[in-house]
């Protein structure tokens, strides 16, 4: 279908059902709507749809469905390239789907589609547990788990997918399913990893781990040394315990204000890691990279409501915390 398959009396239908916002192409928000956290992708839907709660994407699909319409759901957009070219689709959007409710007794979570990682690991946190999540605080809990999720905790706990202890969400012909390892347990396999194209996530359901402390860091090398530190960095990982996960990359600074001036404009070669444990302990492990003289060490200890990516430098928002 077309935009000019979709008319504007089907497009009143559709904002009479739903208490979220709907665009279209000729409306004034329409560029902003549709913009997703990857600018690189140009997505042109036929209508975007802001859904407010479950009954809104209850409606959305049904009303998709009805006309034929493809629907195409995203949270935060990071993972907008793979939904492809959305000619005379619906981008069915939960970003304002934000409600996150922690349990300490059951030591789990439920977070609706639209959570943000920041939204799940702050109050987890303040109860001494920790979710599984990755490395960016604004990245969409739901597109993150569904599509596998490797953490800081990936090597103990595993990924985030293997978390999930119930999946909400709606059908392509509109039913509100609840599926978990007793019920739909066909569906639960499937959205667990699987990307979640066998319907449209409302919420997820997720343990929570206890984690008091957590000793972090990078360590940055002069991009020049990048043989060096990597083949030191792989021969390294296999001495480490499953309490241990790290990474190795290579990071280019631009020559921004908002970069630290240590780092502005330069390029390293970068090893970050992070261990369930104390510092006397991690300190221990960690030594053989420190002894490749880093030119900037950021480990050290943080409580659990400190998410690890204020340590390791993984976005700017954080690299205050960490970079003198």
């Amino acid at each position: 279908m077309s935009t000019s398959d979709l008319p504007g009396s089907s497009v009143e239908t559709l904002i009479a059902m739903l208490a979220g916002d709907v665009f279209v192409p000729d409306d004034e928000g329409y560029d902003d709507a549709r913009r997703a956290w990857d600018l690189a992708v140009d997505q042109r839907p036929a209508v975007v749809v802001f859904a407010e709660s479950v009954v809104d994407v209850v409606r959305a699909v049904r009303f998709a469905r009805s006309h034929r319409v493809r629907i195409a759901p995203q949270g935060t957009g990071h993972g907008a390239l793979p939904l492809g070219q959305l000619e005379g689709a619906m981008l069915l959007k939960t970003s304002r789907m934000r409600r996150v409710d922690i349990s300490p007794a059951m030591r789990s979570a439920r977070a609706e589609a639209g959570a943000e990682w920041e939204d799940v690991v702050a109050p987890a946190g303040e109860h001494g547990l920790a979710a599984l999540a990755g490395t960016s605080p604004n990245v969409g809990v739901t597109g993150y788990t569904v599509g596998g999720g490797m953490g800081w905790l990936a090597r103990r706990y595993g990924l985030a997918a293997n978390s999930v202890t119930a999946v909400e969400l709606v059908t392509p012909d509109g039913r509100l399913l609840r599926a978990d390892a007793d019920h739909e347990p066909d569906l639960f396999w499937a959205v667990r990893g699987g990307g979640g194209s066998v319907g449209v996530v409302t919420a997820l359901e997720m343990d929570l781990y206890p984690v008091a402390e957590l000793y972090v860091g990078a360590l940055f090398f002069p991009i020049k040394r990048t043989s060096e530190v990597l083949h030191a960095w792989r021969e390294w990982t296999d001495t480490v315990p499953d309490e241990v996960t790290s990474m190795a990359r290579l990071l280019r600074l631009p020559p921004v204000p908002e970069v630290p001036e240590l780092l502005r404009g330069r390029a390293f070669a970068l090893v970050e890691a992070a261990y369930l444990g104390d510092a006397a302990g991690g300190a221990a492990l960690v030594r053989p990279l420190r002894e490749l003289g880093p030119e900037l060490d950021t480990f050290a200890t943080i409580p659990a409501p400190a998410p690890p990516w204020c340590r390791g430098a993984s976005t700017s928002s954080c690299w205050g915390a960490s970079i003198p």
